[in-house]
């Protein structure tokens, strides 16, 4: 299987304000893999919304877990936040947005 991993949601911030780090075209991105013949996992934490399109949605995963599916997916898409260094530190290419 083709899987890509997006983490779609930076960390909010403490003032309650939107993150710049935000992305707002997730949707088209997902849109256009799927249409690519690729599986889209989302992983993030409780409260983030799912983006539409997603093939799963795994949320609050431990660290041994985010491993083991960096291990196994062709690529992942982030925005600047914690995923991009676990991705790098098991020395899998990927994009951040």
């Amino acid at each position: 299987m083709k899987n890509i991993i997006i983490a779609p949601y930076p960390q909010k911030l403490k003032n309650g304000k939107p993150n710049p780090k935000e992305y707002p075209h997730w949707k088209e991105v997902v849109k256009g893999l799927k249409e690519r013949g690729y599986y889209i996992t989302q992983v993030g934490v409780e409260g983030e919304a799912q983006i539409e399109g997603v093939d799963q949605f795994l949320k609050n995963l431990s660290m041994k877990e985010l491993e083991k599916m960096t291990d196994d997916c062709v690529t992942w898409l982030t925005v600047d936040s914690f995923f991009q260094h676990l991705a790098r530190y098991k020395n899998k290419p990927g994009i951040v947005l």
